[in-house]
Order: C-alpha cells, then sequence, then structure tokens
C-alpha cells in the first residue's frame, strides 16, 4: 500500500483573440498582488478555485486506504492521486482595422485545486489528527509552490506573445507555458511530489 502523498500537475493555454477597441494601456493587466499573510496561501491567487474530496477512515491505514482508491482522478490516465493542481493562462489581444495588436496583449490566470478533506477527524485519536493537519499544511505548500511559478512567472509569456504578430504569438505562446510546465516536472522531481516538504501520509 502506498504510503507517498503524490500530486500530478498540469498546465494548459487557453487563447482567446477578441476583435475590438484597442485594449487601454500595453501589456500585461496589474496583477494583483499575492497577500503573503493569508491563512490558506491557495487564497492568495486570483481565480484559484479549491475543492475537497471526502475522506473517511479513523486510523491512518483507513485513511491512506480511502485515498488511494477514491482520490483525485487524472482525467488522462485514470491515475488516483492524493491531490491535484491545474493552472491556466489565457491571452488575448485586440484586433483593429483587421492587424493583431499583440502589443497590447492581456493576460488572465486560473487555477484549479482538488484536495482531501477527512470528514472523520473528530473520531482520530490526538496522535493521528495532529498527523494528519501536518501533512494537509505541507500538502497545501506543495500544490501552491506549483501555482505561485506560473502566476509570478505569466509575464514570460506575454514577453514572448508582444512582438510575434498575428501569425506566430499562439506557437510563442504555447510554447512560453511549456517552459513554465517544464518547472513543474523539476519541481515534482526534486520534492519527490513534495514528500520533502513532508506532503506524506502517515508520516513514516
Amino acid at each position: 500500500m502506498s504510503l507517498r502523498a503524490i500530486k500530478v500537475y498540469f498546465a494548459a493555454a487557453i487563447v482567446m483573440v477578441t476583435v475590438g477597441a484597442p485594449v487601454a494601456g500595453h501589456g500585461l493587466a496589474l496583477k494583483p498582488s499575492a497577500a503573503a499573510t493569508v491563512s490558506n496561501p491557495l487564497k492568495a491567487f486570483p481565480n484559484t478555485t479549491v475543492r475537497y474530496y471526502n475522506v473517511t477512515g479513523t486510523d491512518v491505514r483507513s485513511i491512506r486506504a480511502y485515498m488511494n482508491a477514491h482520490g483525485a482522478k487524472d482525467p488522462n490516465d485514470g491515475g488516483v492521486f492524493d491531490a491535484m493542481t491545474r493552472w491556466h493562462i489565457s491571452w488575448r489581444w485586440p484586433v483593429i482595422n483587421g492587424v493583431c495588436q499583440t502589443s497590447q496583449v492581456r493576460m488572465r490566470f486560473s487555477a484549479d485545486v482538488l484536495l482531501p478533506r477527512l470528514t472523520t477527524i473528530d473520531a482520530l485519536t490526538p496522535e493521528v489528527r495532529n498527523d494528519w493537519n501536518r501533512y494537509m499544511s505541507a500538502l497545501i505548500t506543495h500544490e501552491t509552490g506549483h501555482i505561485r511559478h506560473a502566476y509570478e512567472h505569466m509575464d514570460e509569456v506575454a514577453a514572448a506573445i508582444r512582438p510575434a504578430g498575428c501569425a506566430d504569438a499562439n506557437r510563442v505562446g504555447q510554447a512560453a507555458v511549456k517552459r513554465l510546465n517544464q518547472y513543474d516536472i523539476e519541481y515534482d522531481r526534486e520534492t519527490r511530489h513534495g514528500e520533502t516538504q513532508g506532503a506524506i501520509f502517515p508520516l513514516r
């Protein structure tokens, strides 16, 4: 029975080209700053939805077995994970008199995080409850790392699109997103999908 907390990343670029009046100003819309002092760091990022799937169990073995069987399912390969994070970067620009104004590209970020929620926490011993709370804090920290990097480096996608022109803008934007996605792969490799950050339940 696997005890490792396994997560998966998923990055998608959604291209939205609009026709109409020029966007006021140039380049990126101002990004709201990600506040450091929040109870759940995931709430610091705009357009981020946190969802939960219920977990039952009254001891570490039954809790782990439940998550292994009923965790977050990857729609791509059907794999089951403790948590799943998807982030999305979309862009758009105005078209004026038939000419794409990619120098006025506007960016939008969104993310969706699926986390476990233990519904039987009141039935746990203090030791198991503390272990669960520790695990959840570490799990959120790990998933936040995926989102933070994509959000803070969204400007790199915009920088690639601005000079590209209409014919190449989507292609270079997609390529920039793939480079951000590569970070997720390395981040999971270096942290062993969050294990080095404590995202493992039960703690061996």
